[in-house]
């Protein structure tokens, strides 16, 4: 309700919220899509595959200091590196694939096959 003081100014206009600026209630169904969500979604997922990546980089680097020491039965060090590249090149890759996804169950389910 607008205030008035005396022969109808207003002090205070009325507002009249906009159908957009109204509170809408979000059920589970609805959160899986919702435009704020999935950016964090997204986001959570792409510091998970950081964390996988990082784990099997250092197996790799493991692995590839053995193969330098001369270990019989180990991969060749140019093998290895050729892995450690696919893994240093995934992120922006993964960030490509998240963003075409619409949906938090999409990018809960996603896993590159370089972090299989």
């Amino acid at each position: 309700m607008a205030t008035c003081i005396g022969q109808g100014v207003e002090v205070t206009p009325l507002v009249i919220p906009d159908a957009a600026d109204l509170a809408v209630e979000i059920n589970k169904v609805n959160l899986k899509t919702h435009p704020w969500r999935l950016p964090k979604a997204r986001a959570e997922r792409l510091s998970y595959f950081r964390g996988l990546r990082k784990n099997k980089l250092l197996v790799l680097d493991r692995e590839a200091n053995h193969a330098l020491s001369g270990r019989p039965g180990m991969r060749t060090v140019s093998a290895i590196e050729a892995e450690r590249q696919v893994l240093r090149d995934l992120p922006p890759l993964a960030e490509i694939a998240l963003n075409a996804m619409v949906t938090t169950d999409a990018i809960d389910a996603y896993l590159p096959v370089a972090l299989q």
